[in-house]
């Protein structure tokens, strides 16, 4: 980074450094996931007017750092969510979702339709007739690995190129990335017809209306049961977020 960006951001996690200071990590607009070195942050509340929180949109400015890190120069609230922050199951499937993308994103690579999602998401979270917190967040995590370039192939057999009738259930390889048909020997992870068909809702533009509208117990499992092997198998590393 040659000269100071402003960008919009996210807060996906802060670290203690030294007696002052803070790392942070940042999901911002449009330089991606960065780490940044945000001094004085612990010793007054004021240097970032208490900006430096979860689940509140800030506005900051990054500027060129001494060492490896960038550093924090400006940040301030943009959008809070303080509705969220009285809901304890809301939070927690919130710092999952941040979780997740701090996982899945890879250091300074925008992802603008992810970030519009994640507000999307959080905005959610904090509307006064939320019911739906995990459903939202699974929506989330599909979106996140579409984005990302790993979402399943849910449309044929990935052996021998059989298409599934619309009402079929299938059996998904998350190791593979695909389904596998019972004559090519199938696979673990089981999803209905209409489990399918809510995941490719869940892909759209419209992401968040289907994450919105309750789903059956079956189709929370289902989505869940894949989305959780599927995230494992591309960070090489097991998940709790899901």
């Amino acid at each position: 980074m040659g000269s100071a960006e402003r960008t919009r951001a996210f807060l996906l996690r802060s670290v203690d450094f030294g007696e002052a200071d803070r790392i942070v990590t940042l999901f911002t607009e449009t330089v991606g996931k960065v780490s940044v070195m945000a001094r004085g942050a612990r010793s007054s509340r004021r240097r970032f007017g208490g900006a430096l929180e979860p689940f509140s949109l800030i506005d900051v400015e990054v500027a060129p750092g001494r060492g490896q890190l960038d550093r924090l120069s400006a940040a301030r609230i943009e959008r809070p969510f303080v509705r969220l922050l009285g809901r304890l199951t809301h939070m927690r499937e919130g710092g999952y979702a941040l979780e997740a993308i701090r996982a899945l994103l890879p250091e300074r690579q925008p992802e603008p339709r992810l970030f519009t999602a994640l507000i999307d998401f959080i905005g959610a979270l904090d509307a006064p007739e939320c019911a739906t917190p995990r459903q939202l967040k699974l929506g989330l995590l599909v979106q996140a690995i579409a984005v990302m370039g790993f979402a399943p192939q849910l449309d044929r057999c990935g052996v021998c190129k059989r298409a599934p009738t619309h009402e079929q259930a299938v059996q998904l390889h998350p190791a593979r990335g695909y389904i596998v048909c019972r004559s090519c020997g199938g696979a673990r992870v089981l999803l209905s017809g209409r489990t399918r068909a809510l995941w490719s809702g869940l892909t759209s533009e419209g992401w968040l209306l289907a994450a919105s509208t309750p789903w059956p117990d079956q189709q929370v499992a289902q989505v869940s049961d894949a989305l959780k092997p599927l995230l494992e198998c591309n960070l090489e590393r097991s998940v709790s977020f899901v």
